[in-house]
């Protein structure tokens, strides 16, 4: 299904009116939304809502939050307002009404079945490329056009971050999308992540270790007296300052022990981290060596249980020894379909 966007800058003579109203969803690409609705109302036209949810279309087109969920605009002057709360700066109501508001501005966008302004698609939105989870730590560019091997592109991510990346194999084909395996421009890859968290932990450790010292030092301010042992004198002018020493002494040794522990705790992720910098998964070239080297090794120890030359540990020891080899062997295709010659 096409609904068809008609843009126009000025529609003085046509204002246009909004409603709060439930609706039902056409499928179009995943960066162009657009919800559309077709009740009957006293009026000489159809209804369309549309809800266009992308923002560089707005600014490309001027449409400044005149374009909301739940709301969708028409095309007739012949209505009859419930409901006259103010749109403020040309912004759609955020309001469960169901009566009609009309806009005290410029309506700049307009759509319906009846009047069409074709403008292409393609046009009007930016083509963009897509991460697709493919298998577990990996991801596809999913793309609308043909890429060749070692091309550049950019690839978006939910966020809206774009990404520079190297193609490399087409996986599939899917409803007029390719999917490639990429890897990106900058060499960033599951150990360089590691390797930020791992110094991100030390960062963290650091720092409080430097305020566990500096408590440390508030706690020991009053110990030239507090070390004297002296009572607290009751009623006397000095029992409020003695109380506060101590008491400022025992929260800053608690503070100062505290962001010890925390210091402590952020080394032992580092260290987690660290050992994860060496990782080799299926989203890296890598993996290619990595999973047949393993596969060697486990078809070998599968080899020597059957032999005996390896001991049986228990009665399932050859059982699973057989499903690494499984197992590492699914690994090593799939790697060689991402990552390798393919023609």
């Amino acid at each position: 299904d096409v609904v068809h966007i008609g843009i126009q800058n000025d529609l003085e003579h046509h204002p246009g009116v909004v409603r709060a109203a439930p609706a039902f969803l056409i499928q179009l690409s995943e960066t162009f939304k657009i919800q559309a609705l077709n009740q009957g109302v006293n009026h000489a036209y159809r209804i369309v809502f549309c809800n266009i949810l992308i923002n560089s279309l707005r600014k490309k087109n001027g449409l400044v939050g005149i374009v909301r969920t739940k709301m969708y605009l028409c095309h007739s002057e012949i209505l009859m307002p419930k409901d006259t709360k103010s749109l403020g700066n040309n912004k759609a109501p955020a309001c469960e009404s169901r009566g009609f508001v009309r806009k005290k501005q410029k309506v700049c966008i307009l759509t319906h079945l009846l009047l069409i302004f074709h403008i292409s698609q393609t046009n009007l939105i930016k083509k963009m490329n897509t991460y697709y989870k493919f298998a577990p730590n990996v991801f596809l560019a999913k793309c609308d056009e043909k890429h060749e091997k070692g091309e550049t592109i950019e690839v978006t991510t939910k966020y809206g971050k774009e990404n520079e990346s190297i193609v490399f194999n087409l996986i599939f084909e899917k409803d007029g999308f390719y999917y490639y395996s990429i890897v990106r421009a900058d060499g960033f890859n599951v150990q360089e992540w590691a390797k930020q968290r791992a110094e991100r932990r030390h960062e963290w450790a650091s720092s409080a270790v430097q305020k566990s010292n500096e408590y440390f030092q508030k706690s020991n301010k009053h110990r030239d007296f507090l070390s004297l042992g002296e009572p607290i004198k009751v009623g006397h002018h000095s029992e409020r300052g003695h109380r506060k020493m101590i008491d400022d002494a025992w929260n800053n040794m608690g503070k100062s022990v505290e962001l010890s522990d925390k210091a402590a705790e952020h080394e032992r992720v580092a260290k987690y981290w660290e050992k994860r910098a060496n990782t080799i998964n299926l989203s890296m070239p890598e993996s290619i060596d990595f999973y047949e080297h393993k596969l060697e090794q486990a078809k070998e120890y599968h080899e020597g249980l059957k032999s005996g030359k390896y001991p049986r540990s228990h009665s399932y020891t050859l059982t699973y020894a057989k499903k690494e080899v499984n197992e590492l062997q699914k690994k090593y295709e799939l790697a060689i379909k991402l990552w390798g010659d393919v023609y």
